[in-house]
């Protein structure tokens, strides 16, 4: 199953969706084709026209300012790969925001990369010069508290490898490290309370 029709089973009964640092649109994509009305934000003037030339409902701009001009619009927000750029000020500025324009009941799923993955941790995350801070679980968890978004689950997340060699080679290092090999994503998911 491809990371985005795992993912998509969170928002597939939802009407209006918003993707947070959508860069070129692939979980648009995903939700256009399935018939939900979805929009993207993301800084990257060259990802939104990327994904504006696709056909996608992209602004390029802040994602807080977007979000707090939209207050009860969306049934779900979704956000992948994003919150490690940022610092905890602005994380949980974005998390109020999102609050906001969530409606009650609405979805919001939070992806980040997994830092008990020791090959991304020590490799992968710290090449990425954007890259401010890893967010482990617990502290994903408060934030979404804080924002008052209730946690409704949090999970690791491996990849699906597509090509038996990976998958091989994927297992026997679990096998030699365990639990420090970690998996490639966590996430988080929540829900703005009903009033």
């Amino acid at each position: 199953m491809k990371r985005e029709e795992y993912f998509f089973e969170f928002f597939k009964d939802k009407k209006r969706v918003l993707d947070i640092g959508c860069g070129e649109g692939f979980f648009l994509e995903h939700l256009k084709q399935n018939g939900i009305n979805a929009e993207g934000v993301d800084l990257s003037p060259e990802a939104a026209k990327k994904a504006a030339d696709k056909g996608l409902s992209v602004t390029c701009g802040d994602a807080i300012e977007f979000a707090e001009k939209k207050p009860g619009y969306y049934d779900g927000v979704y956000m992948s790969h994003m919150a490690e750029h940022l610092d905890y000020k602005q994380i949980t500025a974005l998390f109020s925001a999102v609050y906001k324009c969530l409606k009650p009941g609405g979805i919001f799923v939070v992806v980040t990369p997994d830092i008990k993955n020791l090959r991304d941790i020590t490799d992968g995350f710290w090449n990425d010069p954007t890259h401010v801070r890893p967010y482990p679980i617990p502290a994903l968890k408060q934030i979404f508290e804080k924002a008052g978004i209730t946690v409704i689950k949090a999970e690791e997340k491996k990849r699906p490898y597509d090509r038996l060699l990976w998958k091989i080679r994927d297992s026997i290092r679990r096998a030699l490290v365990g639990d420090f090999w970690g998996r490639d994503e966590i996430f988080v998911v929540g829900t703005r309370p009903n009033l």
